[in-house]
C-alpha cells in the first residue's frame, strides 16, 4: 500500500467536499488508480485509501466519538437513510477485504476522473459536494 493509506487518527476532523468515495476490489487496484489519477490532475497526496480494521474505524457509526466520515454522512440528515446505507455498504466492503477510497477532485476534470474510477473497477461511487452526497453510476 502506498502513502495514500489512511491514518485514521489524522483523518477524523477533515470534511471532504468535491470528492468521490468508492469501493475498489483490492489494494493493487487502489495503487493503480492513485497512479493514474495523478495524470488526470488529481493530487495524489489528497487521496485516502481505507483498508482493513483501520478503514472500519473510519466508518464506525456506533462509537460515541464518530469518525469524521460517519459524522459527515449523518450531517446531511437524509430522511430516507441514504447516509446509513452508504456507511453500511463501505463497512461491508472493508469487512470482505475490499478497499474504500476518498478521491478529492479539485481542479480535475469530473468526467475523466469518473472514467478512471470505472476502468479500475470502482463500485458504490458517491460524490460529495459542499451540501450533498450524490450517487454516481458505476456504468
Amino acid at each position: 500500500m502506498n502513502d495514500a493509506q489512511v491514518n485514521v487518527a489524522q483523518e477524523r476532523t477533515r470534511r471532504p467536499h468535491n470528492a468521490f468515495t468508492l469501493v475498489l476490489p483490492d489494494a493493487a487496484a487502489a495503487d493503480e488508480l492513485v497512479t493514474d489519477l495523478a495524470g488526470a490532475g488529481v493530487d495524489q497526496s489528497e487521496v485516502r485509501v481505507f483498508v482493513g480494521d483501520e478503514g472500519l474505524q473510519a466508518f464506525d457509526t456506533k462509537n460515541e466519538t464518530h469518525s469524521w466520515i460517519a459524522r459527515l454522512l449523518k450531517s446531511f440528515g437524509d430522511p430516507v437513510g441514504r447516509d446509513s446505507d452508504v456507511v453500511s455498504a463501505y463497512r461491508e466492503a472493508l469487512r470482505v477485504g475490499r478497499v474504500v477510497a476518498l478521491v478529492p477532485v479539485a481542479g480535475a476534470d469530473f468526467d475523466t476522473v469518473v472514467d478512471l474510477l470505472r476502468r479500475h473497477g470502482a463500485r458504490a461511487i458517491n460524490f460529495f459536494t459542499p451540501g450533498s452526497l450524490e450517487a454516481v453510476p458505476s456504468r
